[in-house]
């Protein structure tokens, strides 16, 4: 429990999450309370792009966004974990993007889609 909010980040959420009910109202729909368990996530996480991306997906279908479009990008992923030079994430670093954590752009919207960047060693 040491990585929640303090009480000023746990006000802030719910103010903006009543702000978006009383915005979309019933466009957001019903949706169950996802707990982090097997129950929900019965997957073994792997920490590379890939389990990444599983995980992803999973949370999108909890969260009733599977018809929008997401790809996962994971700046700096070696090839041994899982990444590619299409991706990125060539051994030697030479070709993937390198950038610091505060400059990373995070959701970079892509027309009808998301594409969601992650930096590799978050996923340790």
């Amino acid at each position: 429990m040491e990585n929640l909010p303090d009480t000023d980040g746990i006000k802030a959420v719910v103010r903006r999450f009543g702000g978006l009910i009383h915005e979309l109202g019933e466009e957001l729909g019903e949706r169950p309370l996802v707990l982090p368990n097997g129950k929900y996530f019965p997957d073994e996480f792997a920490p590379n792009g890939k389990g990444a991306r599983r995980l992803l997906r999973r949370m999108q279908r909890h969260a009733g966004l599977d018809d929008v479009p997401i790809e996962l990008e994971v700046v700096g992923e070696t090839e041994e974990s899982g990444g590619s030079c299409g991706t990125g994430g060539c051994g030697s670093g030479a070709c993937s993007t390198q950038e610091a954590p505060e400059q990373l752009q995070r959701l970079v919207p892509q027309g009808d889609g998301w594409l969601l960047r992650l930096l590799a060693g978050e996923l340790k």
